[in-house]
């Protein structure tokens, strides 16, 4: 875990000591691209989908705290490296903490600052063929976004609201593939770093006993070529 993960798991904990009300979520990410991402020729899919699990934690000053864990599972990743191509099954675990407080309110919209942080881990179990040769191997991608944003809420009534949220993405990206040709071993990886745009659009409704938050996020990752990462988020409380 790099310093600044500590450090932001750190001031969360400490905060969420002096809340006023905790609230249990549940909920379900997910995020596909249309083409991969080319890392020096390595072509990456983008391709993620989590269940959740977490907390919130709303503060005495109006700031409120999020963490959440959560996995999923995805039974065909395909990636090409090192000109092999492979596919298998794979599983994502993500971290994810925030923090928003309301800059400005009236009685029709605010306006909210936040900081995001979100971990993603996909391990893959692939085979595949490389020339006339099998291959067998694992490949690993981390992820790590670090999103400070802004959200304007337009009030509707009781306590509905819609959202626009827009922010730049500090993303850190490592992937690391290895495995066996026909007994030989082969090994690659490689990183990358780097800012990009992110926007979302969503609202907060009442559905039976549930309250649901659901929204439409996108942001941009560049490398050797530029890919736009559309996704989808529901969360539930009660």
């Amino acid at each position: 875990m790099r310093r600044w993960d500590i450090a932001l798991a750190t001031v969360i904990g400490l905060a969420a000591s002096s809340s006023s009300h905790t609230q249990e979520f549940v909920g379900l990410h997910a995020a596909d691209a249309s083409r991969d991402l080319d890392v020096n020729g390595r072509m990456i899919p983008l391709r993620f989908g989590a269940a959740e699990i977490g907390y919130s934690a709303a503060l005495k000053n109006g700031s409120v705290l999020v963490g959440a864990l959560g996995r999923g599972y995805d039974r065909n990743v395909r990636s090409s490296f090192l000109s092999i191509d492979a596919n298998g099954p794979a599983v994502c675990d993500v971290i994810r903490l925030g923090v928003s407080r309301p800059l400005y309110q009236s009685s029709q919209w605010t306006l909210d600052s936040g900081l995001e942080y979100r971990m993603q881990r996909v391990q893959a179990d692939l085979a595949g063929v490389h020339l006339e040769d099998s291959f067998r191997g694992e490949v690993v991608l981390r992820t790590h976004y670090l999103t400070p944003m802004l959200t304007f809420k337009r009030l509707l009534h009781s306590q509905n609201h819609l959202f626009v949220q827009a922010g730049a993405l500090n993303w850190h990206l490592s992937y690391h593939a290895y495995g066996e040709i026909e007994r030989a071993k082969v090994w690659t990886q490689s990183g990358l770093h780097g800012w990009a745009p992110a926007v979302g659009v969503g609202g907060m409704f009442d559905l039976f006993i549930f309250r649901v938050v659901a929204q439409i996020t996108a942001y941009r990752l560049n490398a050797d070529n530029k890919v736009w990462v559309p996704g989808v988020s529901f969360v539930l409380t009660r």
